[in-house]
């Protein structure tokens, strides 16, 4: 560092003259000391003062020291006048870094502005986000609907069904086991399809207690068969006549259960099937509206409640041998000791 401001001194002439302007006051302490130690012994006083002051001042810088060249750089740099009111000691005073509020504050104007960025640092300014408000309440909860259908858990076993050959007949016997105790059961349905109603003792059903619960389902139907045997005979459903399975062509269901299910029968005629039901705590009631070639007419009654019956649904639309009457498959799911059951009524009508 000495040899830099060494050099600063040479190479400025401004630091020169100011140099020997101090050598050249008597009572300089700096002038009395070079003179007594550099150009007294010289006896060059008057040669001293003869001499342009540039010229002298680097004459005693060549000769001097290193050390010297400090303390003439030292006294030779420009001193603050005692006048002055500025303290350099003192930081320059700078105004407090902004930093972003932990909280978001409203802005005075309904416009917001971004705030300036600070020399030296990012132009993407920290904006405090705020979360947008839900357009629904957070712990909402989800509205509550009816199911549509009630699809059972087990289903009764379908063991024989078809209409007499005249059609004006129709018979259907169908077996379960109960869930809970084992026992089976089975039921029969001779029912006259134009008048919709069972014959006489046409409709019938197997009761049975625990002690029978290792009886095989067949047994149960044995039972139900012999007991209409001679009923059967005159009906002439010994044995019966399949008939034709309508597919079905369109379904649409309601939240209150009522059912709308069209088919299309053998001379191309749409024949439309309307069901709707009741529900209360332990049983149900339903109606069936048929409408073909503009006739309209009801089956079964919503006055007439069935209990330990929780849903009707339409399954099986099936037309008679002769073309002329048609029975109605319905669905209808029980309560049992594990899970629903479904089992069977049959609805009948002539065209």
């Amino acid at each position: 560092m000495t040899l830099f401001l060494y050099s600063h001194l040479v190479r400025t002439p401004e630091s020169l003259h100011q140099a020997a302007y101090l050598l050249s006051i008597p009572n300089s302490s700096v002038g009395l000391f070079l003179r007594k130690r550099y150009i007294e012994p010289t006896a060059c006083v008057s040669c001293f003062f003869n001499t342009p002051m540039w010229q002298l001042s680097q004459t005693i810088l060549r000769s001097a020291p290193l050390a010297l060249a400090v303390v003439l750089f030292t006294a030779c740099s420009q001193s603050t006048s005692p006048n002055s009111t500025t303290d350099d000691s003192s930081p320059i005073a700078t105004q407090p870094e902004a930093f972003p509020s932990p909280t978001p504050s409203i802005a005075p104007s309904g416009r917001n502005t971004p705030a300036p960025s600070a020399a030296g640092q990012s132009k993407r300014s920290i904006v405090p986000s705020v979360a947008p408000s839900p357009q629904a309440p957070i712990a909402a909860k989800p509205t509550k609907t009816l199911p549509l259908e009630r699809t059972p858990t087990f289903r009764a076993t379908p063991r024989m069904a078809g209409f007499s050959p005249d059609g004006n007949y129709f018979i259907y016997l169908e077996s379960s086991r109960d869930t809970g105790a084992g026992v089976p059961k089975s039921m029969l349905q001779l029912v006259d399809v134009a008048s919709n109603r069972c014959v006489e003792n046409g409709c019938i059903e197997t009761r049975y207690s625990e002690k029978e619960a290792e009886m095989k389902t067949a047994e149960a139907e044995t039972d139900l068969l012999k007991q209409t045997w001679k009923t059967r005979q005159d009906l002439n459903l010994t044995p019966p006549v399949a008939g034709t399975e309508i597919p079905i062509l369109s379904r649409s269901r309601a939240v209150d259960g009522s059912e709308t299910v069209t088919v299309r029968l053998q001379n191309n005629q749409p024949l439309t099937l309307h069901l709707q039901q009741k529900r209360r705590a332990d049983k149900a009631s339903m109606q069936l509206g048929v409408t073909y070639d503009g006739q309209q007419r009801s089956l079964d009654s919503l006055n007439n409640f069935r209990d330990n019956v929780l849903d009707y649904s339409i399954r099986q639309v099936t037309l008679s041998p002769d073309g002329k009457r048609v029975a109605v498959l319905i669905t209808t799911t029980k309560p049992t000791f594990e899970g629903t059951l479904g089992t069977t009524i049959v609805q009948g009508f002539a065209l």
